[in-house]
């Protein structure tokens, strides 16, 4: 289990806990087991205590059938560290900076990108790079759902080159271009905690 001991805190590193709703959902199931919060954030939660009685394993049973997993050893956090760093980047941000996403990475973990790269294929069912097109291809549908941007405004905000490098992506990953999903009455989306699973 990643619980380790930080003066008197407990720290919980919690996987596929990559948005604010996700950062709810887990602030509910460790308030349900009586745990008094110091932090919560993107992948992580940060307790005052242990409760009396705490099993740890209710508590990762409570996790695992909402989606969520504490994080056993250092591959493990090291993928969902590149899914978070990921997923601020491209979901939370306003506008992609043009960057490579390896070299990106590397800065933020403080690890050469050939490991970031093998530890994430090693236990992911895709690539890293793969995994940088369905959760832009997943942002994209859901800025078209928003329908405030153009889907050239929305090629631009995600870093594409161009109009036509998003749809032959999109029409890749989907089957059908951005314009066909846009005119869809439902917009099927996969929620970007479940990519790759």
């Amino acid at each position: 289990m990643t619980q380790t001991e930080s003066s008197e805190n407990l720290v919980f590193k919690i996987k596929n806990m990559i948005s604010k709703r996700c950062i709810n959902a887990v602030e509910k199931i460790f308030l349900s087991h009586h745990f008094d919060i110091d932090s919560i954030a993107l992948g992580i939660v940060i307790v005052n205590n242990e409760p009396a009685g705490f099993s740890v394993l209710k508590l990762e049973e409570d996790l695992k059938s909402n989606g969520f997993k504490i994080l056993k050893g250092k591959e493990e956090e090291i993928i969902e560290r590149v899914k978070i760093e990921l997923v601020k980047l491209i979901v939370h941000s306003d506008e992609i900076p043009k960057i490579r996403f390896s070299d990106y990475l590397s800065r933020q973990l403080g690890l050469s990108y050939s490991v970031l790269s093998k530890a994430f294929s090693s236990k992911e069912k895709l690539t890293i790079e793969k995994y940088v097109i369905q959760l832009k291809i997943e942002r994209s549908k859901e800025l078209i759902t928003y329908g405030e941007l153009t889907i050239k405004e929305i090629a631009q905000k995600l870093g594409y080159s161009s109009l036509q490098h998003l749809s032959n992506q999109f029409k890749n990953v989907t089957g059908i271009s951005p314009v066909a999903y846009k005119n869809r009455k439902v917009h099927e989306r996969v929620p970007f905690e479940e990519i790759g699973m």
